[in-house]
């Protein structure tokens, strides 16, 4: 988890309830998508083999393919912009029953001009309208929202989420983080703190060049990051279709913060008076302790007088319905990748030309 981020690309959205500024974005969004017809596969492989030879204004790396059986394609290409990666595709996968393509986007390093740009690049160096028709056809399977509160660290809250009972902390000085849920889960909350360095002069490839420890924490700003990542288990075309999450459709998302709980202060003392079973010390996963406790007592649920405990602790800190109401400013920040109007050539030419 890297612990240094530049807040420019996110979306100032107000402040929480204890005054932290808060700002969002997609920081990540990965989609599968079908080449249907042999032509387009053979168009695909020809690009691919074609912008190794003029990669420009990016440069082009082949995608490292496991050995051990974890990834699904055996081919792939990674475009970088000065070692920063914003693409990795792959395709030919060892599976008949996936995507032939899938597409891993990094849009927290790019404005909404960068993403365009990309996009086309993509049309321009070979693709061309073949690219929008695999966005049309694309579902997503994975996307990272990153929702930051400055000012805000680690241990200033209690931290759960409804219905789930796993995770872990991590205290430890190069990382701080909790993650609640698992990579199997539908919604995965990873909450860790990292520092803003934008707006100063250093830049974020001389700190880590340099180390971590060159830097004046003091003189940056530090905010804590809850990101929700949430990965679609059902694919179009499919028995659980209507569950899957079409990239056209990502202005319609769920909220994937109403599931989130934060509670103040004093819950774990608390806790403790009331069950003194119920053993929370620092560096333990909340989630984690309401699973170990309802196993050491042979509980299904949790006690009436436990739940009211959390209900008593249980804080409204962020306006979500508020804090969703941006979210398809946030879509609108990826440019092309999530405007499907302008998948279509004719309104595309209009705006570009």
């Amino acid at each position: 988890m890297n612990s240094i981020d530049n807040g420019k690309k996110s979306l100032k959205i107000g402040v929480s309830k204890d005054g932290h500024p808060l700002r969002m974005r997609i920081d990540g969004i990965t989609i599968v998508t079908m080449a249907e017809s042999k032509r387009e596969r053979i168009l695909v492989k020809r690009w691919v083999e074609s912008i190794f030879e003029d990669p420009n204004p990016y440069s082009i790396r082949p995608a490292t393919i496991s050995k051990n059986g974890k990834k699904l394609y055996q081919k792939g290409v990674v475009i970088y912009s000065e070692n920063i990666m914003l693409l990795r595709f792959e395709y030919k996968p060892k599976r008949s029953n996936i995507g032939n393509i899938r597409m891993e986007f990094r849009p927290q390093h790019l404005d909404i001009k960068g993403m365009n740009n990309l996009i086309l690049w993509m049309a321009e160096s070979g693709l061309g309208e073949l690219i929008f028709k695999l966005l049309k056809r694309a579902w997503v399977t994975r996307l990272d929202i990153a929702l930051d509160l400055y000012k805000c660290t680690l241990e200033d809250y209690f931290f759960g989420m409804k219905r789930c009972y796993t995770g872990k902390m991590n205290l430890g000085t190069e990382t701080r983080g909790l993650t609640l849920g698992t990579v199997n889960s539908h919604i995965q909350m990873s909450i860790y703190e990292k520092i803003d360095l934008s707006g100063v002069e250093t830049s974020i490839k001389a700190v880590k060049t340099e180390g971590k420890n060159t830097l004046c924490v003091d003189q940056f700003a530090d905010f804590l990051r809850i990101e929700a990542r949430i990965r679609p288990k059902s694919k179009p075309h499919s028995k659980q279709g209507k569950n899957a999450l079409l990239l056209s459709d990502i202005g319609k998302l769920e909220n994937p913060y109403e599931d989130l709980q934060i509670y103040q202060k004093g819950l774990d003392k608390t806790l403790y008076l009331t069950e003194s079973r119920f053993k929370y010390e620092k560096g333990h996963n909340l989630v984690k302790n309401k699973h170990d406790f309802l196993k050491s007592v042979n509980l299904r649920k949790m006690p009436k007088r436990l739940e009211n405990v959390f209900r008593m602790y249980e804080y409204d800190l962020l306006n979500k319905s508020k804090i969703w109401c941006i979210w398809p400013n946030c879509v609108a920040k990826i440019g092309l990748l999530g405007n499907p109007p302008l998948w279509v050539y004719s309104n595309r030419i209009r705006l570009f030309g």
